[in-house]
């Protein structure tokens, strides 16, 4: 397997706040599904990051309806 480079650009990565303002949501319920895996993310030190292209691939893939959970649970 040959290494890969990938390069993304400042906005393609999101802090908790950024990610849960562009899904609309509060950060405790972000965090919250982050921590349980629920969530595309990546945990750095003692924070987390959030691709914008991982979060969209997650909402077009029904995001928790995936998972047979509501929407609405949160």
């Amino acid at each position: 397997m040959t290494g890969r480079i990938v390069v993304y650009m400042a906005h393609d990565v999101m802090t908790a706040d950024q990610a849960a303002e562009f899904l609309q949501t509060s950060r405790d319920t972000l965090l919250r599904k982050a921590r349980r895996g629920e969530l595309p993310a990546a945990k750095l030190g003692r924070e987390w990051r959030f691709r914008r292209a991982d979060l969209e691939a997650w909402l077009i893939e029904g995001g928790d309806a995936l998972r047979g959970r509501g929407a609405d649970e949160d």
